[in-house]
């Protein structure tokens, strides 16, 4: 076809997404396939018609920004708060709290009401991701989260599930409903998606190539996969990616391919993916091959493919790292494990780059802070002298404390005065610095030491001062480092993908449907060019090749060595 045909071709996947009439409605597409398109020629009316959920806070950003205020962008957790909030739930007031690190900070009240010695974490996050009512685990920590008058992600969602099903006049009503990523939803958080789906329409969008959250929380592609050949949603495609080159489209493709053959991959839903030419033509003549790096060793101090990465970074053209920033995504992506990870981060700071490190979404561990940022609103509130028992453990016996305390006695009553008096001192300061009152130096020097935080920390989180923002520089790469899953939701002109050995990726011969599904989406994150980085010694020891970066063809891959007579030609 002509490129006129191709966007002709394009338009009409996507127009029929737009003017289809049906209520349940699912697009199962590739990476990069133009589904915030799709999004935001689906919506209509003001923001405060639609609701635009995902799961990934890093998405949320790139929603929000690319829906041009269309909806409300948020994450499924932050809708659950928004509505519990309004509709209320048994066992907890009004106004309670929404602190993502709860279910750690409650695990020893979990052990206090069941007894369990171990695997206390494991055992509610299965049961709140289940919907397990009467698991004793979960009925242990909804006990102690409505004394502390509290809610995190998950319970959020479990909770509001249970509210909505006992009264369905209290599911919220949207002109349209969109949820992104739906192949890593958990069962609770399909639940609530099948529960909105009662009063508002629902455009939902995802890729079971791209499920990634299993471990993290026990989603699972079945799901997709249900919706998609199951009869109650109308499927839709978007075949064509204006994200990768040519070379890596083919690449994806010889993956799955690669990967149905052997046996992996069971079920999913066969989708085309092709390029789109009109768009990537010129990347793709630019960066014809996929770079397939072998390091002769890599051990602490080498740093080879530190090296190797650097000297690529500096071959970035100009306009490349100016384009980057105006389109707000990163000019490089460094992806792989810490181990390796590291030791490239390394060799570009001591080079003068600066580097942004993303996790994949996960929960901190209570902070100080936290508690004092509570007790700054309400001097005895329950769940501030929680966090701050954890953060700052009594002498005493803490069980006996927390035992009384579940038992009804208040928290704040049970702490010897020197303790809470020491504590509220500090509680005070921040009340003052939230009510912008200047502190002496004296008192900002005792504050930051009691909570290992600097002035400037203590008041972004408080909200009392917006961060400023870094001046940047628009001639330097933007450069991020990240792990396999926390890649999902990037993409970047110049990809490294590295732990690209047996025993890494992946942790045996042959693979996992997990792990090819972290190759796709590492390989898929790439705009420009794409370097896959194996080791042939690795800590002294001998490492075989991931079979991911063996079963590119030839015409596909440029082969390059990295060793010591490499890096010398270098400098």
């Amino acid at each position: 076809m002509t490129p006129d045909e191709l966007r002709a071709d394009r338009e009409s996947y996507v127009s029929r997404i737009v003017e289809s009439t049906s209520h349940r409605r699912l697009i199962v597409a590739g990476p990069g396939t133009g589904k915030t398109t799709a999004f935001a020629r689906a919506l209509d009316g003001d923001s405060k018609d639609n609701r635009v959920l995902t799961f990934i806070r890093n998405l949320r950003a790139g929603l929000e920004k690319d829906l041009g205020g269309k909806a409300e962008v948020q994450t499924l957790h932050g809708f659950a708060d928004h509505v519990l909030h309004r509709v209320g739930t048994d066992g907890l007031t009004a106004s309670f709290h929404y602190y993502p690190p709860l279910p750690r900070l409650l695990e020893t009240e979990i052990h206090i009401l069941t007894g369990t010695e171990s695997g206390i974490r494991d055992a509610l996050s299965h049961a709140l991701h289940h919907v397990e009512e009467g698991e004793p685990h979960l009925e242990a920590y909804l006990k102690a989260a409505d004394y502390y008058d509290a809610v995190s992600h998950t319970d959020a969602v479990f909770r509001l599930v249970l509210r909505l099903r006992d009264d369905h006049a209290a599911i919220p009503k949207h002109r349209l409903v969109i949820v992104d990523e739906v192949q890593d939803l958990s069962w609770v958080e399909m639940e609530l998606i099948e529960l909105l789906a009662e009063h508002s329409p629902l455009l939902l969008a995802g890729d079971d190539d791209q499920a990634l959250y299993f471990r993290l929380k026990f989603a699972s592609a079945d799901f997709i996969r249900g919706m998609a050949n199951g009869g109650a949603y109308e499927r839709f495609e978007l075949p064509y990616c204006s994200r990768c080159t040519p070379v890596v489209v083919d690449a994806v493709q010889r993956v799955i391919s690669w990967a149905v053959k052997r046996g992996h991959l069971k079920g999913r839903l066969d989708k085309p993916f092709e390029c789109f030419l009109p768009d990537k033509e010129e990347d793709g003549k630019k960066f014809p091959k996929i770079k397939r790096v072998l390091v002769s060793a890599e051990r602490r101090g080498w740093d080879y493919a530190g090296h190797y990465v650097l000297h690529q970074i500096a071959a970035i053209a100009p306009e490349e790292i100016s384009h980057s920033h105006q389109e707000n995504y990163p000019t490089v992506l460094i992806i792989g494990p810490d181990r390796f990870t590291d030791g490239i981060a390394a060799v570009l700071e001591e080079a003068g780059h600066s580097l942004t490190r993303k996790l994949a979404d996960a929960t901190a561990d209570p902070q100080l802070l936290d508690g004092y940022r509570f007790l700054a609103r309400n001097e005895s509130d329950r769940l501030g002298w929680r966090i701050v028992v954890e953060v700052d453990t009594l002498s005493a016996d803490q069980s006996d404390l927390l035992v009384r305390a579940l038992k009804g006695d208040e928290l704040v009553d049970l702490l010897p005065k020197d303790y809470r008096d020491k504590h509220l001192s500090f509680v005070r300061l921040i009340a003052m610095l939230a009510g912008h009152v200047d502190l002496a130096p004296d008192q900002i020097a005792g504050l930051c030491d009691a909570v290992s935080l600097s002035l400037d920390e203590i008041l972004a989180s408080l909200s009392a001062a917006e961060p400023q923002p870094k001046e940047v520089d628009m001639a330097k790469p933007k450069i991020m480092v990240t792990s396999y899953v926390a890649a999902k939701g990037l993409s970047a002109a110049h990809v490294f993908v590295t732990g690209l050995n047996v025993g890494h990726l992946p942790y045996r011969e042959d693979p996992t449907d997990d792990e090819v599904r972290q190759f796709l989406v590492a390989l898929s994150r790439t705009r420009k060019q794409c370097h896959l980085i194996s080791c042939k010694m690795y800590n002294g020891r001998f490492q075989k090749p991931s079979p991911f970066v063996q079963l590119l063809g030839s015409g596909q891959v440029e082969d390059v060595y990295v060793d010591k007579k490499y890096i010398s030609s270098l400098s």
